[in-house]
């Protein structure tokens, strides 16, 4: 008797449970309830978006490890011996071409000027006085002087001329060495850490640089690893195709 009921009840089981199962795919419930979840995604439509075609560039990313080398990288040194006045750049600054960034004590080297000048112009004055000689003896010829004193005096003009070259060659000589007290930045970069500070001495044969200077823009990335040499290829053949393409790299400079 309970072997029957039994077996009476698992049919009944079985037979609602195939009905619960047709009544879920067809969205029919006795009870009012929501259709399950799964049933709902089988019966929505599912939606779509269409374009039109389009031919077009498109990224092309490659991820790998590499370095970034400045193409230009500059150490300044002194050009003069002295004593630095001025610092004008912070470490770790962007500097401009043409930016002054030390200043070194340019009274001596102003001084060395003024000297060269004041000779300048006392030779000046001398070539003048001769060469008035020179007309005077030329005028009155071997009349009143011997020609000994007008070849002599000819010379002496010459000699006086050659003095005054002398002295505009040791003007800009001079004037060389002032502008050496204000050095400047060769290029545009980002500056590095400096070795010295207002009060320092430097020397043009000091062989430690004061700071070094490098170029950010444009810098060159070379690129060590890259991913798969077959996918490397197929990019390098894309570029051949299009025969033009723009390569970008994304570098972290901090």
């Amino acid at each position: 008797m309970r072997r029957m009921l039994w077996g009476v009840a698992v049919i009944v089981a079985v037979a609602g449970l195939a009905w619960w199962q047709g009544a879920a795919l067809k969205g029919v419930f006795t009870d009012g309830a929501h259709p399950p979840r799964q049933a709902a995604a089988i019966s929505a439509p599912v939606p779509v978006t269409i374009t039109q075609v389009q031919k077009s560039d498109f990224p092309v990313y490659l991820f790998g490890l590499g370095t970034v080398q400045p193409y230009r990288t500059v150490t300044l040194r002194s050009r003069v011996d002295g004593q630095i006045t001025k610092v004008s750049f912070k470490q770790g600054q962007l500097v401009k071409e043409g930016d002054p960034l030390i200043e070194i004590d340019k009274r001596p080297y102003q001084a060395a000027l003024d000297q060269v000048l004041a000779k300048k112009a006392l030779d000046e004055a001398l070539l003048a006085n001769s060469k008035r000689d020179l007309e005077r003896y030329s005028k009155v010829g071997t009349l009143a002087v011997s020609q000994q004193q007008i070849d002599t005096q000819t010379a002496l003009v010459k000699q006086q001329e050659a003095q005054v070259n002398v002295d505009q060659g040791a003007i800009d000589n001079a004037q060389v060495q002032l502008g050496y007290t204000t050095i400047s930045s060769p290029l545009t970069g980002k500056i590095g850490f400096r070795t010295v500070d207002p009060g320092n001495i430097v020397h043009a044969a000091d062989q430690s640089g004061i700071v070094t200077i490098v170029q950010l823009q444009p810098i060159a990335v070379e690129i060590f690893r890259c991913v798969g040499k077959g996918r490397l290829v197929e990019l390098l053949l894309g570029f051949h195709l299009v025969k033009r393409c723009l390569v970008g790299a994304l570098v972290d400079l901090n």
